[in-house]
């Protein structure tokens, strides 16, 4: 199947979750090259790029097409599920920020990341367990208990 947008090079991304979740979606063409999206039968994604004219070209189609793909399987949740992927880690990631300007003193490791505490780590996991419990509480049907685990995973 050959998909082939004529306007812009991004007009393809509405079609494209639905078509990866059909199983792939070969032929993306653009006038830099041509992208081919695999799934294959045990969960991975492979891509492929033809004719793509240099290394600049072959990394602007992979990040075009690797949003889709990552959402991909997010077609198939409901819409609390969503907002739980969503709110979640935006709920940890605000509240590590602040809690390490604010209390952060002991830096995890200064060479890599200088800003990051272990404070502000602390906090945005217990921060991502009770946005996750809290969502939980109000709109699941699972114990409390499984939203405070899935809340440590996604912190």
């Amino acid at each position: 199947m050959i998909f082939c947008p004529q306007e812009s090079a991004l007009s393809f991304l509405p079609a494209l979750p639905s078509r990866l979740a059909h199983g792939s979606a070969r032929g993306l063409c653009f006038p830099e090259g041509t992208v081919d999206i695999l799934w294959t039968a045990d969960g991975h994604v492979e891509i492929t790029i033809r004719a793509a004219r240099d290394l600049d070209t072959a990394v602007l189609l992979c990040g075009i097409v690797y949003l889709p793909v990552l959402l991909a399987p997010a077609i198939h949740f409901g819409r609390w599920e969503q907002l739980l992927i969503v709110l979640v880690p935006a709920v940890s990631d605000m509240f590590a920020y602040f809690a390490g300007v604010c209390f952060g003193s002991h830096k995890i490791w200064p060479s890599v990341s200088p800003k990051k505490s272990v404070e502000g780590s602390i906090v945005g996991l217990l921060a991502a367990v009770a946005a996750s419990c809290a969502l939980g509480f109000f709109c699941g049907k699972a114990p409390v208990q499984c939203f405070a685990v899935l809340g440590l995973v996604m912190g």
